[in-house]
């Protein structure tokens, strides 16, 4: 007698969990329930360290926690070296385990043990009081081919997160990495890159992973500020100073700021007056309020923009002095045109948390197949907002995933209408075609050769002319 066709059906419903502990948690439900075992714990491992772990018991006072300690790292090791399923239906009676203390301290009887994933990246470890029944060994393998393939995903997306931005391109990998490390070194920082690719999000993460965690993140919209106020909305103003603050004084933003970031979003539009206050206040970090005193402060700075200031520095329209200033340290972020290999993870991590009450879907292939022919001018935050709409879409119509025709509906076409001319326009559809394939059948060359109907050793040509790459 085989496994039940219910325990089939659960195992092929994993993927449609969006959340990685929902679908580990499910994931347990349904091995235990079709093996009989008391107590499941299953534990992922990325480079070393454990990146998700999941346990359960069923008709007993132990704690989660509990389960974990009561595993055998003698037994999973056997079954990570083994490569296969391994059982124990009289554990303690195993020569091979006299010497493993937890198998003794916890008087094991029943054991289950099966590697995970394509690298054995992750093991199943079932216990029962008493024997296991006939197919639990068979369930296991099952679980072990089924949930491999899910195991290899959730860690490649984790390992697609770097510095809290969510990549695959090795340009952007290596971008992170460096702004990664200055985090750490109280540098002034300047970030440049279009509208839309997460230069916002990226100041956030410095000012996370800097000594100044603790401290404020004061986000200034330069373009917001009126002309007229900018000094004393950057520096304060005391009571008196102008009509504005006429009943008691304004504290700027640089002091509101103080012990942390402040954060000059498209400072490329402050008008010059302003620009020479700021550079002022960056020499020597100190500031007057309007109508006030001299104040020193303690803040870090950084400063995104997308105009190109080195042009508005020969155009006259940006003081040179203070471009030197601010870019210490300077970062350029790629439009979304150049990373399409990112789009399917970052389009499904949209999918996965669309927010505004939403649940998360999964996305269907041919959904991030169409997604990939789009060119995205206002790049990531252009994405994020397509999948959003269609996330809404689904859930009008009841769906349980986004499909081809609720991006559609979102996008408001079918093709992409700003490519500057045909030949740019195939090799664009080309390059999201294939990498959205590659991401669909996670790199595997052959499955994405027959998805896409080409030769295998075409489709290792075209990665490379196109400079596909898995990751860094």
């Amino acid at each position: 007698m085989g496994v039940s066709v219910e325990y089939c059906q659960a195992l092929l419903a994993l993927n449609e969990h969006v959340s990685p502990e929902a679908l580990l948690a499910a994931a347990i439900d349904a091995v235990m329930a079709e093996t009989g075992a008391q107590r499941a714990y299953i534990e992922l491992t990325d480079r070393g360290e454990t990146a998700l772990s999941w346990s359960q018991n069923r008709g007993e006072d132990i704690d989660v926690e509990g389960i974990k300690k009561r595993i055998s790292s003698t037994m999973i090791k056997q079954a990570l070296e083994s490569g296969r399923v391994r059982q124990w239906l009289a554990a303690m009676e195993d020569p091979a385990l006299l010497n493993a203390e937890s198998v003794r301290l916890h008087e094991f009887t029943s054991v289950i043990c099966a590697p995970l994933g394509r690298e054995n990246n992750g093991v199943l470890f079932l216990e029962r009081d008493d024997r296991f029944p006939e197919l639990a060994y068979e369930a296991a393998g099952v679980f072990a081919i089924a949930v491999g393939l899910t195991v290899d995903r959730l860690l490649e997306q984790r390992r697609g997160r770097r510095f809290g931005v969510l990549t695959r391109s090795v340009v952007m990998q290596k971008l992170v990495d460096q702004i990664a490390h200055a985090a750490t070194r109280d540098f002034t920082m300047l970030l440049c890159g279009p509208t839309g690719t997460g230069k916002t999000h990226l100041a956030r993460a410095v000012h996370e992973r800097s000594s100044r965690s603790g401290g404020p993140f004061i986000h200034v919209s330069c373009p917001s500020l009126p002309r007229e106020l900018v000094v004393s909305e950057l520096f304060g103003a005391e009571a008196g100073a102008h009509s504005g603050v006429a009943r008691g004084r304004v504290a700027g933003r640089v002091e509101l700021a103080e012990g942390g970031t402040l954060f000059l979003d498209e400072v490329g539009d402050l008008a010059l007056p302003a620009q020479a206050q700021l550079l002022t206040f960056l020499d020597r970090m100190e500031y007057t309020p309007l109508g006030g005193r001299a104040r020193t402060a303690n803040v870090r700075v950084i400063a995104a923009t997308n105009v190109n200031l080195a042009r508005a520095v020969n155009d006259k329209i940006f003081r040179e002095d203070l471009y030197q200033r601010l870019s210490e340290l300077q970062y350029e972020l790629p439009p979304l045109c150049d990373r399409t290999e990112d789009i399917p993870i970052l389009a499904r991590s949209f999918a996965n948390n669309p927010g505004g009450g939403l649940p998360g879907r999964a996305l269907e292939d041919d959904a991030l197949t169409f997604l990939a022919t789009l060119s995205f001018p206002g790049n990531v935050r252009e994405l994020r907002t397509i999948v959003r709409r269609a996330s809404l879409e689904a859930d009008r119509r009841g769906g349980q995933r986004i499909t081809t025709t609720d991006v559609q509906t979102a996008v408001g076409r079918e093709t992409p209408t700003d490519a500057t001319t045909f030949q740019s326009a195939t090799r664009h559809y080309q390059r999201g075609v294939i990498a959205a394939a590659l991401s669909a059948s996670d790199w595997n060359v052959s499955a994405a050769a027959r998805k896409l109907d080409v030769s295998r050793g075409h489709l290792h040509s075209l990665i490379r002319d196109f400079g596909l790459t898995r990751d860094g």
